[in-house]
């Protein structure tokens, strides 16, 4: 839909629940996650009307896929048997899916496409790696006793974000790209999730679970939406709502936040970086959950 929430077009008609949408780089296909009742698909759709592509014909539980950042490949996990795998991507349709080689979960490039980033379980412990883009080279970035997981790598690749529950509960830290100078950015002691970076690298968006919000519920308690420095300063509640608010996600420019409001069932809402010009966009009309907007790069 457009950016006031009209001409709202229906792209993954006939299939069934969907996930979070991925765009290309150019933002003109997206990869979504189908489907419920199955073991997990990757789809390839070019834009309304157009016929879905399977990017992972034979993977079962095929998730979290990533997008290079040329738009020639994506890199994309199986939850069936725990590995990371990559298929080329072309203007006319796709490869064969590829093992890189490697264990692991939730994968991410890093922003000159050499590197991908990601987390995995090795001897009880739950880590994140980065390796090269064809899976060698492999480095571990963390090694706490606590879990940590979801790395998101800054614009400018010299720092990756990522979600630590060292300490005692779960908080977003920052460490320089070869896993140095690793610092909690949240710094609270409830629940803190859901990282992404500004697209000038200057701030952070998080999740925090005040009043009893719980992660693994969503809807549930007080979830807001907080923005902090890399280096943990200015943190700052900015949607200050009773409602739970969640799914940050900046727009190219970094001059807006889209994210979704839940009041019984899910919306989409727009606001500047700090809190102000909070609005609901039209979404699907009736009472149907909309939720995990994804903006369309500029060209």
């Amino acid at each position: 839909m457009d950016e006031d929430g009209r001409d709202l077009a229906e792209v993954t008609s006939g299939l069934e629940t969907i996930a979070q949408p991925y765009w290309s780089p150019d933002g003109s296909r997206l990869v979504v996650a189908c489907c419920t009742s199955g073991p997990g698909r990757l789809l390839l759709i070019a834009g309304p009307g157009s016929e879905p592509l399977d990017l992972a014909p034979g993977v079962s539980g095929a998730s979290q896929p990533a997008w290079a950042p040329d738009g020639s490949r994506i890199v994309f996990e199986s939850k069936e048997d725990g590995s990371l795998y990559t298929v080329e991507v072309t203007a006319i349709g796709a490869g064969s899916p590829q093992p890189l080689g490697i264990r692991g979960a939730g994968p991410a490039w890093s922003p000159d496409g050499t590197r991908i980033a990601y987390f995995a379980e090795r001897d009880g412990n739950l880590d994140i790696y980065a390796a090269a883009a064809d899976g060698t080279e492999e480095v571990r970035l963390t090694d706490d006793p606590a879990a940590d997981h979801t790395p998101i790598w800054s614009p400018d690749g010299s720092s990756i974000a990522f979600v630590s529950e060292r300490g005692g509960d779960q908080d977003v830290f920052v460490m320089g790209a070869d896993g140095s100078d690793q610092r909690d950015v949240s710094d609270n002691d409830i629940p803190d999730d859901f990282p992404t970076w500004s697209p000038g690298g200057d701030a952070i968006a998080f999740v925090s679970y005040l009043g009893g919000a719980d992660p693994l519920t969503i809807g549930d308690g007080n979830a807001e939406i907080f923005i902090v420095a890399p280096d943990g300063t200015s943190k700052r509640n900015i949607s200050r709502n009773p409602a739970w608010d969640g799914d940050p996600a900046w727009s190219p420019a970094g001059t807006e936040l889209a994210f979704t409001r839940r009041t019984g069932y899910a919306t989409i809402y727009l606001m500047a970086p700090d809190g102000s010009g909070q609005r609901r966009l039209r979404g699907v009309p009736g009472t149907a959950n909309d939720c995990c907007a994804a903006w369309r790069p500029e060209p």
